[in-house]
């Protein structure tokens, strides 16, 4: 009898001692997923210098700079974009805001778009993502900041000294008469782009 209650007790032992281990593994699959690679200062410069100096000029529509919350200010009447596409398809782009207050991202895929908006520390002020035409919702807090760590991670791997650069600027050549990076990928059906398509009616 006291051997069996001692096996029943290590067998109880053994299942709590599991029970963490998954726990304390998942805790750190979701600290991975929300791992952010911030992009170093020269990063940063480099693709603010490559979007103001080679980029596209793209308007935001208005549906959109309102669920972020974008200004006036921070993007009329338009701002200037640098792109890459990752080897899996999904577009990526990239915005200084006009009034230097912070960045504007987003990220196309067959599955749709999000967009990013962060202050000038690269931290998250709301992202958003489309589910119909011309329709976008703000994400919950948790979601936005995955997606963004996810977006953070990819322009980090691309500015890497591994990565694929983007265009160096000509230092010959006036800022603004450089050929146009690739502007916002084309919509999904039924579903504009930003900078595509008629803007809804300001707020």
């Amino acid at each position: 009898m006291i051997q069996s209650c001692s096996t029943r007790a290590w067998s109880r032992a053994l299942a709590v001692a599991a029970l963490a281990t998954l726990w304390f593994a998942a805790a750190g699959a979701a600290a991975q997923i929300l791992k952010l690679d911030r992009l170093t200062d020269e990063q940063l410069g480099r693709l603010r210098k490559v979007a103001l100096e080679k980029g596209s000029t793209i308007p935001i529509p208005a549906v959109l700079a309102g669920v972020l919350h974008l200004t006036p200010a921070q993007i009329a009447p338009a701002v200037r974009q640098a792109t890459f596409q990752s080897d899996d398809g999904v577009k990526h782009g990239f915005a200084h805001l006009n009034d230097d207050t912070g960045y504007f991202f987003f990220r196309r895929s067959a599955e749709g778009l999000w967009a990013f908006h962060a202050d000038k520390a690269l931290k998250l002020e709301l992202g958003a993502r489309n589910f119909s035409a011309g329709q976008f919702i703000a994400l919950p807090a948790k979601d936005g900041e995955e997606e963004f760590a996810a977006e953070m991670n990819a322009w980090s791997r691309v500015l890497s000294p591994r990565g694929v650069s983007l265009p160096t600027p000509d230092p010959r050549r006036a800022p603004g008469t450089a050929v146009p990076a690739p502007a916002l990928p084309a919509p999904l059906p039924g579903a504009p782009a930003p900078g595509a398509g008629p803007a809804a009616p300001a707020r």
